[in-house]
């Protein structure tokens, strides 16, 4: 019968086991910061009272109050409005919010989206 060869020590498996938990953790919490960066400047995670620049595409992005790019402060927002509603009557859906001088309608044409109403930084 040929030898065998010993188990390996329990210390080495051990190690093993804690590294591969280590680099799954790491690259976990890289996925998630990631995707959590992606979506905080995102319009879909606006809020009122958060900041938005206007980049040149014709599209906000969130920004922080204090950064220079920030044009607007979100005075309200408003769901299930389509792009026609927008096109056809953006200052009565914005009525509500007397601070807002323009909106942002983001959605699937043809389909209900929402209104970002903005008011100018001051």
């Amino acid at each position: 019968m040929p030898p065998v060869a010993p188990p390996a020590p329990a210390n080495k498996m051990r190690r093993r086991r804690i590294i591969a938990v280590i680099v799954l953790v790491v690259v976990a919490g890289g996925i998630t910061a990631a995707a959590l960066g992606a979506h905080g400047s995102n319009p879909d995670s606006a809020k009122v009272n958060d900041c938005v620049s206007q980049p040149e595409d014709n599209s906000v992005k969130v920004v922080g109050c204090g950064d220079a790019a920030a044009k607007f402060r979100v005075a309200g927002k408003v769901e299930h409005k389509t792009q026609v509603d927008v096109s056809l009557n953006s200052a009565a859906i914005c009525k509500p919010f007397p601070t807002a001088t323009s909106a942002y309608w983001k959605g699937e044409v043809g389909k209900a989206g929402y209104v970002l109403c903005l008011a100018p930084i001051k």
